[in-house]
């Protein structure tokens, strides 16, 4: 992960301005690391998503659907509080189901 880091730093000094990897892409390598049970990996990369791209719902989704399944109930609870900041419409659906 230091590598991918490393290299949009460059890019974005190259450049002079922020380059950043696309989140798409990010979240679709992670959902292929997760479907290949290698969770470390997809972890860094959703993790990497949220840092760019915070009030990303997607960004948010993905790395709580890592932690659902990878059984970790305190961070699911924790990501999915934060899907709640971000889209308050959930507290309505979560509440009525």
């Amino acid at each position: 992960m230091d590598k991918v880091k490393n290299h949009y730093k460059h890019l974005s000094i190259a450049f002079g301005k922020e380059i950043k990897p696309v989140e798409e892409f990010v979240n679709n390598l992670g959902y292929r690391f997760m479907g290949m049970q290698q969770f470390k990996r997809a972890e860094d990369l959703w993790k990497l998503n949220v840092t760019n791209y915070s009030d990303s719902f997607n960004a948010c989704d993905s790395l709580g659907d890592l932690y659902v399944a990878i059984e970790n109930k305190e961070r699911v609870i924790d990501s999915f509080k934060k899907l709640i900041s971000l889209d308050t419409s959930l507290t309505i659906y979560i509440t009525h189901n």
